[in-house]
């Protein structure tokens, strides 16, 4: 990634990447090339602090290829915590975990950066789905959407206002759940309806 970043920010338009990290999923073991990085030693929190040392890594490259205060960086997670994995379990607040519909399994955080953009400490529990950020994507590249191939459907809501101005909202009315084809649950605003569980 951090090649990519150097070689994309000699270009002069916009580029994409998604970084994807295995930690901290299970089994989670020692980077035998880091040595200690937690003052826990836990397998655990080893992989937290790792997660951690290459995300700094990604921003430092942003700023060393002079790009980082135009990129947006969006971090967060693809499912709610597993919670039957000991050691590695997650935990949670919510009903359910990872496999399941309820919050627990399906409501993650997110953090969105912006350098000048984006005002530090918002917070915000409004609606947000990840496939918004393709929306967000394309209008932050200006990429025009009625370009985008009519044969296709795009499943998205442009939540680019919400993550920029300072007391935005959500664009999103409601989320809706699946497991594989079958239609689970929708969630609109604060309530949540499960036609199966």
């Amino acid at each position: 990634t951090i090649k990519r970043i150097g070689e994309l920010a000699k270009e002069d338009k916009p580029f994409f990447i998604e970084h994807c990290f295995m930690k901290v999923h299970c089994d989670n073991f020692p980077n035998p090339d880091l040595g200690p990085l937690s003052a826990a030693k836990y397998f655990y929190k080893e992989a937290v602090a790792e997660v951690d040392l290459h995300t700094g890594e990604i921003i430092k490259a942003l700023e060393d290829a002079g790009v980082l205060e135009n990129t947006l960086v969006f971090f967060t997670s693809d499912n709610g915590p597993q919670m039957d994995g000991w050691p590695d379990a997650g935990y949670t607040p919510f009903r359910g975990a990872k496999g399941t519909t309820f919050e627990g399994g399906v409501r993650v955080p997110g953090i969105a950066y912006w350098k000048g953009m984006i005002s530090p400490g918002r917070e915000s529990d409004d609606l947000f789905d990840l496939m918004d950020l393709f929306g967000v994507a394309l209008r932050v590249a200006g990429v025009p959407t009625d370009t985008l191939a009519k044969d296709k459907y795009y499943d998205f809501v442009d939540q680019t206002s919400f993550l920029l101005v300072d007391n935005g909202r959500s664009a999103r009315e409601a989320v809706y759940f699946w497991w594989g084809s079958q239609l689970m649950a929708c969630r609109m605003r604060e309530y949540k309806l499960h036609w199966k569980v």
